[in-house]
């Protein structure tokens, strides 16, 4: 499944073919933690420089808000260069979906043992 990035916005810089193919590089690394059923997943991504006369520092920002289903996940993520404040936020994002993931898979399995319990009885 190719994870539909519905809006790419750049703020106070120009988004050129390099910041994008890293971009998507990055987030083919979320798209393998999606779940395959699910059908309802998007993606909305900020780049932005924060100062316009700061040349040096923590000047780059990046926001991911995925949305997969009824959840909605969601990174910010400030550092010196564009690529690491977009690996920091893709970082947060892929931890909260693990955790999400993880949960499903919890609950999905605890209502399988509590049906098998009953079955034995």
């Amino acid at each position: 499944m190719k994870l539909p990035i519905l809006k790419v916005k750049s703020t106070g810089m120009d988004m050129t073919p390099k910041i994008g193919a890293y971009l998507d590089s990055k987030m083919s690394q979320i798209e393998k933690l999606l779940p395959k059923d699910e059908t309802a997943v998007s993606l909305s991504v900020e780049l932005e420089k924060i100062t316009k006369h700061h040349q040096n520092g923590k000047i780059f920002r990046a926001e991911f808000n995925l949305k997969v289903a009824k959840a909605l996940f969601r990174a910010e993520a400030v550092a010196e260069s564009i690529e690491a404040a977009i690996d920091e936020a893709k970082d947060e994002v892929r931890s909260e979906l693990k955790k999400y993931t993880a949960k499903r898979t919890t609950h999905a399995r605890t209502g399988a043992r509590k049906a098998k319990r009953l079955l034995r009885e």
